[in-house]
């Protein structure tokens, strides 16, 4: 089966790291057409700003698919009406939290209109926003989920100062103006702590400032993220607010759970006991092998693009899923 991936940017990475593990695990052949480039540096197949007026093999990729996967919207480009190829059964659309907020009147029409189905991930601000919506796969994809054990990095052991990292260019819609309060109400009682805001620059160098934190805050509405996950893989504790519908998905989560109201006292208990950020950052590893691991994302995904290939058999039931995939 040929998979056409699409999408405007390369979010988080995701979809290229769909690609490499579709081709490296599977049967299957998946490209990547990416519209846009940016700053983050994330891997890439094909830019289609990068060709020019030469849209030919991006346009035999889409005339060659089985099936096509979409990051956040179906769009056209020189040379491919892909709005003509695309139907119930050989597409899906993965939306991302800002995209369907601020757009989900439209988008609501246009999965009503052709019954095509959707991917919301786990934010249930966002899910019940979509007809024909999918919830159960979050595509956390990092290169770290798909490195051995023994070359995956580790963030340095706490020692004098305790670093707080966090993403998001500390925005207030995450809530960074209180985490910013309340550390300089810890440093002011002359707890030894850091806050590393990263914003602006590649994924490898955030990376490399993340190894040289503890902690990882991520956001006080609305959970983790890849940002937290990310983290979870190089041994942070996870500072964030879960809300219960992510933890009927994962209740097995090792998130230190955190509101406007008690941030002061959980970062305060991590600051003073070391050997807890040890623990949890452990606890927080498992938790990434167990369930964002690059082999077990591929394999959501493709019984996901299974399922929808073969939907309205499905439905019916008495129907034995086309592929195991046992990689």
């Amino acid at each position: 089966m040929n998979i056409c991936i699409l999408s405007d940017y390369n979010i988080a990475g995701g979809l290229t790291a769909l690609m490499r593990g579709i081709n490296k695990y599977s049967e299957h052949n998946a490209r990547c057409i990416i519209w846009h480039n940016d700053h983050f540096n994330y891997d890439e197949d094909i830019i289609l700003d990068e060709c020019g007026d030469n849209f030919a093999e991006a346009c035999q990729i889409v005339h060659n698919a089985d099936f096509f996967y979409f990051g956040r919207f179906v769009f056209n480009f020189p040379g491919a009406n892909i709005i003509s190829l695309i139907n119930p059964s050989n597409c899906l659309v993965a939306y991302f939290g800002s995209e369907l907020r601020n757009n989900s009147e439209t988008f609501n029409k246009f999965h009503k209109k052709t019954n095509i189905k959707a991917l919301t991930g786990s934010d249930f601000t966002i899910t019940p926003l979509l007809a024909q919506s999918f919830y159960h796969i979050q595509n956390y994809f990092t290169p770290l989920g798909d490195m051995d054990e023994k070359e995956i990095p580790k963030a340095e052991k706490p020692k004098d100062i305790i670093r707080i990292a966090a993403g998001s260019a500390g925005s207030k819609k995450k809530g960074y103006d209180i985490l910013d309060t309340t550390i300089k109400k810890l440093k002011s009682e002359g707890l030894p702590v850091e806050l590393d805001i990263i914003s602006g620059i590649s994924n490898k160098e955030c990376l490399k400032r993340k190894q040289k934190a503890h902690i990882t805050f991520t956001s006080l509405f609305g959970g983790w993220g890849l940002s937290g996950v990310e983290s979870m893989w190089l041994g942070h504790p996870v500072v964030s607010c879960i809300d219960p519908f992510v933890l009927s998905l994962y209740p097995d989560q090792p998130t230190v759970i955190v509101d406007k109201d008690n941030l002061y006292e959980e970062l305060k208990i991590l600051i003073t006991n070391p050997e807890k950020i040890i623990e949890i950052g452990q606890q927080s590893k498992n938790f990434a092998k167990k369930h964002f691991s690059t082999k077990e994302l591929i394999k959501r995904n493709l019984y996901l693009i299974d399922l929808i290939m073969h939907y309205d058999e499905h439905i019916k039931g008495g129907k034995k899923a086309e592929n195991i995939y046992n990689f």
